[in-house]
């Protein structure tokens, strides 16, 4: 399909004003580390450092790993990584909490919403 300076993309999606957006909200994000860093108060301490970097890796971790592992296993890895940034994990209720949040997200996505994502990996 070939497409038109005024609707370019999938289905209208402008991808000019997609990037720029993008880039706006990264550059406030960027000014407002920035601000935060200058401001007189409270050091956050050594734990409040985790659930930013867990929240993140999981964030990226999705990003990587749906295309090679498909949505279900993805989903596991990103929800037990997120599921790390407040320590003091049990098993059982992390196994129920991946179990339900598949579910939901196969159901809306897949079922409901008939977007086209591979479930498992390729050669599963």
């Amino acid at each position: 399909m070939q497409g038109h300076q005024r609707r370019s993309g999938h289905r209208g999606v402008r991808w000019p004003l997609l990037v720029a957006a993008t880039g706006l909200l990264v550059a406030i994000g960027a000014l407002l580390a920035i601000v935060s860093l200058f401001r007189a108060g409270e050091i956050p301490g050594r734990g409040a450092w985790r659930p930013f970097f867990f929240i993140t890796i999981a964030s990226l971790a999705f990003a990587l790993l749906l295309k090679p592992l498909g949505l279900v296993l993805t989903l596991f890895a990103t929800t037990v990584l997120a599921r790390f940034a407040a320590g003091g994990i049990r098993p059982v209720p992390l196994l129920l909490l991946c179990l339900v949040l598949i579910a939901a997200v196969v159901g809306i996505f897949v079922f409901a919403l008939r977007i086209v994502i591979p479930l498992w990996p390729a050669g599963f």
